[in-house]
C-alpha cells in the first residue's frame, strides 16, 4: 500500500478486501454446489419427459406429468440461481454498512451489504428492498435509528457505512469516513495522489452509493405516483429515472412486466448509451427506443401504405416548413384535433380527414393559443402542406406523434414494441424538454393511469427550434397530474462534471446557483486570431489528452454536424483511424477521439472535452446557441478545454476570467514589454 495511508486506514482497506474476498469464497462455493444441482434436475426433467412419451397408460400419464412439471420447475429456479449468483460473482455488493443494536441488554453488530441481487448466505440485501437499504441511505455513520422494518420496531446506531466498487469480482474503490481510497494496479491511494489515470468507460454511472435521503426516496416513492424530474446537467436524473424503474420491477414492489414498460429516448445515440447501462442496474428485457421507433409499430399495424418497401416510413424529400412544425405540435392544435378525432370515432377514421377538419377550426385554435406564436398565414401553409404529404402518404415526425393520438383515440390502445396491442405499464420518458406537446399526450395516453409515468428533463437543455415543451406547470395541469398523484422532483448537484466546469456551465447560463462540487481544473481557452493557429494548439491539447487517458474517450464537440466532418479531416491526418465521426448513424463507445456536434452527445459524458469554434457565428445571442454551448461543457467530466478564433460567443466570461485558464493569442507584446490586441 502507499505510505501516505495512515495505519487505521491501511487497516480499514484490509477488512474491506478480506471482506470481499469471504464474500467470493462463498459465492464461488454456491454457484459449484448450485452447478451440479441444476445438472440433476435438468438431466430428471428430460428423463421425465422421455418416460411421458413413451408412456401408455393414462394414469402412468398424469403421474409422470405431475412429476415432469416438478422437476422442470425445479429446474427453471436452479437456472435463475445461476443467473444470479454469476451476476453476483462479477459485482456482488456496491455497499457495506453495520449496525449496532440491543438484543436482551446485550449490544450486537449486524451486517448487511446492498447489491442488485440478494443473497442471505453472503448477507447480501437487494437495494430494491426499502426497509432495510433505507437504513443506509437515510442515515449517517454514527447516526441513531427508530425504524419499522418488516413489522418490527428496531433501534440502533450506524457503526460502519461504506460505499465500494467492485469490476469482475475486484475491488477498485472504497468511500468510507476517512474519504476515498482507489485500487490501481495493485496499489491503493487517495484519488490524484499517483498519476496513470486512465479514463472510465462511457456508460450511465451507478449512483445508488452517492444517493440523497431524498433522491432514495424520490425512488422509492409510492407505486401509484408519476415522478418529474428537473435535473441540471450531470445530477443523474436519467440514473434516478431508471433505478425508480428498476426499484418498479422487483416484484414485491409493483411486479411488473419489463417487455410492457418502455425508456423513450431522445436519440439513436441515446438509445444506445442506455441499452448497454440498463443490465448493470439489474434492468433486463425492456425496450429501450426513441419516439419514432414506437410510433413506426403502430404506423405498420395500423397504416402500412405510409411505409416504404424496406419498412422505412415514407418521408418528403423536403423539409417540413418550421411554422408548420410548429403548428402542429402545439397544445392548442393538438386539443382540437383530439376533439375533432372524437367526434368522428364512429364514423370518418381517416387520419388526413381529421388533420384538414382541424384546420377549418382556426378560429378555436387561436384563441387557445398561449404562445402567440401561431398566425393565420400558417394555417394556409400548413393546408398546402398537408395536401401534398396525402397525396404522397408521407409523415414527417409531427405527423407521427399526431397519428399516434389519431390512434389511441380511434382504436383505444396503441401497439407496444413487441407489435402487441394495448398499453404500457411503465414509461420513462427522457429529454422530456424537447418532446413535443402532442408527443407528450400519446406518451401520456400510452399508460393506463398518468402514476405509470416518470419524465426526465432540463429545460437549460432544450435545443428543439419548434419550441413546442409546454413546461411542468402546464404539463401537471393539462394531464392533472396533481400533487396527490404526482412528485416533482429537483436535482441541483453534478456527479458528472468538476466545479469549475460547473461553474462556468451556471455562467453560460447567466446563473448563479453552483456552489460547491469535485475539485478539479479550470477550462483551458485557446483564442487566436485565425483557425490554423488554434488547429495547432488544439492538436497538442488533444495529443496530451490521449496520452494521459489511453483508455477514456475524448470528445470534440463542434457546433454543427457539417463542421463536425470538416474538424475529423484536419484530425485525421495527425490521428489516423483514433479519431472517427459520431452522428446519429455512427457512434461507437470505444476509446480514443469522437468528433460529433452538441446535439448528438445530450446525455453522454466524456473525460476529455474539447469544444471547436465557440465563436459568435457559431453560438450567436439566442436560447438555443446558450443550450446547445451549456451542453457541451457539461459534457465534461474532468479536463475541458475551448478553441475560438475571430469573435468568441458572449455567454463565455472574459478570456481573462478566473473561471478559465486563458490564453489569448491575439495579444502581443510592443518593444516596451506592454501588451495590445491585434485587430482584425
Amino acid at each position: 500500500m502507499s505510505t501516505e495511508l495512515s495505519p487505521e486506514e491501511k487497516i480499514l482497506i484490509q477488512e474491506e478486501v478480506k471482506t470481499l474476498e469471504r464474500v467470493l469464497q462463498s459465492l464461488k462455493e454456491q454457484t459449484s454446489h448450485t452447478s451440479k444441482r441444476l445438472s440433476i434436475e435438468s438431466n430428471r426433467a428430460r428423463d421425465l419427459t422421455a418416460e411421458l412419451v413413451a408412456a401408455t397408460r393414462d394414469e402412468d400419464k398424469a403421474m409422470l406429468a405431475s412429476d415432469e412439471a416438478v422437476s422442470h420447475a425445479l429446474r427453471d429456479k436452479r437456472t435463475d440461481d445461476m443467473k444470479a449468483l454469476t451476476q453476483l460473482n462479477e459485482n456482488p455488493y456496491f455497499a457495506r454498512f453495520v449496525v449496532e443494536e440491543d438484543r436482551d441488554g446485550k449490544p450486537i453488530q449486524l451486517e448487511y451489504k446492498l447489491g442488485f441481487a440478494a443473497n442471505p448466505d453472503c448477507r447480501i440485501v437487494d437495494w430494491r428492498k426499502a426497509p432495510i437499504s433505507k437504513l443506509y441511505y437515510e442515515y449517517k455513520e454514527g447516526e441513531e435509528y427508530a425504524e419499522e422494518i418488516q413489522g418490527r420496531d428496531r433501534e440502533g446506531k450506524i457503526v460502519l457505512r461504506h460505499s465500494v466498487e467492485i469490476k469482475n469480482g475486484e475491488l477498485k474503490s472504497i468511500s468510507c469516513r476517512f474519504g476515498t481510497f482507489e485500487q490501481t494496479d495493485g496499489k491503493w491511494h487517495r484519488p490524484g495522489a499517483i498519476g496513470g489515470a486512465q479514463g472510465r468507460s462511457l456508460l450511465l454511472k451507478n449512483i445508488l452509493p452517492l444517493i440523497t435521503p431524498d433522491q432514495f426516496r424520490t425512488i422509492t416513492e409510492e407505486v401509484e405516483t408519476a415522478i418529474l424530474i428537473q435535473g441540471i446537467a450531470g445530477s443523474g436524473k436519467t440514473t434516478v429515472a431508471l433505478h425508480r424503474l428498476a426499484w418498479l420491477l422487483h416484484e414485491d414492489n409493483a411486479a411488473l412486466d419489463p417487455q410492457k414498460c418502455g425508456v423513450i429516448v431522445l436519440s439513436n445515440v441515446l438509445r444506445s448509451y442506455i441499452s448497454q447501462t440498463l443490465p448493470s442496474m439489474g434492468i433486463h428485457d425492456v425496450p429501450v427506443l426513441t419516439f419514432s421507433d414506437w410510433a413506426k409499430v403502430t404506423i405498420t399495424k395500423h397504416a402500412p401504405n405510409f411505409l416504404l418497401e424496406d419498412g422505412a416510413v415514407r418521408r418528403l424529400q423536403q423539409p417540413t416548413p418550421l411554422g408548420v412544425v410548429r403548428l402542429k405540435g402545439s397544445m392548442s392544435f393538438l386539443t382540437t384535433f383530439e376533439k375533432v378525432v372524437k367526434e368522428q370515432a364512429h364514423t370518418e377514421r381517416e387520419f388526413f380527414a381529421a388533420l384538414f377538419e382541424t384546420l377549418k377550426r382556426k378560429d378555436e385554435i387561436l384563441a387557445n393559443d398561449e404562445t402567440r406564436l401561431l398566425t393565420d398565414s400558417l394555417f394556409e401553409e400548413a393546408h398546402q402542406y398537408f395536401s401534398l404529404t396525402s397525396k404522397e402518404h408521407t409523415l414527417d415526425h409531427a405527423d407521427e406523434a399526431l397519428f399516434m393520438r389519431f390512434s389511441e383515440i380511434a382504436y383505444g390502445g396503441v401497439c407496444l414494441p413487441s407489435g402487441e396491442f394495448g398499453k404500457f405499464e411503465h414509461l420513462v420518458v427522457d429529454e422530456v424538454q424537447d418532446v413535443s406537446a402532442t408527443q407528450l399526450a400519446s406518451l401520456i395516453e400510452a399508460v393506463p393511469e398518468p402514476y405509470q409515468l416518470t419524465l426526465v428533463g432540463d429545460t437549460a437543455q432544450q435545443v428543439s427550434e419548434e419550441n413546442t415543451f409546454p413546461g411542468w406547470d402546464q404539463l401537471r395541469r393539462r394531464w392533472s397530474l396533481k400533487e396527490e398523484i404526482s412528485k416533482y422532483v429537483k436535482l441541483e448537484v453534478s456527479h458528472r462534471s468538476t466545479y469549475p466546469i460547473m461553474k462556468l456551465a451556471d455562467r453560460i447560463q447567466q446563473r448563479n446557483t453552483v456552489k460547491k462540487g469535485r475539485p478539479g481544473r479550470r477550462p483551458i481557452w485557446f483564442h487566436t486570431r485565425a483557425e490554423e493557429e488554434c488547429v495547432g494548439y488544439m492538436l497538442r491539447w488533444l495529443q496530451t489528452a490521449i496520452e494521459k487517458y489511453p483508455r477514456a474517450i475524448t470528445a470534440v464537440i463542434c457546433p454543427t454536424p457539417p463542421v463536425a466532418k470538416y474538424a475529423l479531416s484536419l484530425l485525421e491526418p495527425t490521428f489516423g483511424a483514433l479519431a472517427r465521426i459520431g452522428d446519429n448513424h455512427s457512434f461507437s463507445f470505444e476509446e480514443g477521439i469522437i468528433v460529433t456536434d452538441a446535439k448528438q452527445v445530450k446525455g453522454l459524458e466524456f473525460t476529455n472535452v474539447l469544444l471547436w469554434d465557440v465563436s459568435s457565428k457559431a453560438y450567436p445571442p439566442n436560447r438555443i446557441a446558450q443550450n446547445l454551448l451549456y451542453i457541451g461543457v457539461t459534457r465534461a467530466e474532468e479536463n475541458l478545454a475551448i478553441a475560438s478564433w475571430g469573435r468568441p460567443s458572449r455567454f463565455l466570461p472574459h478570456i481573462h476570467s478566473k473561471m478559465v485558464r486563458g490564453y489569448d493569442f491575439t495579444i502581443e507584446e510592443d518593444d516596451q514589454g506592454r501588451q495590445h490586441r491585434q485587430h482584425e
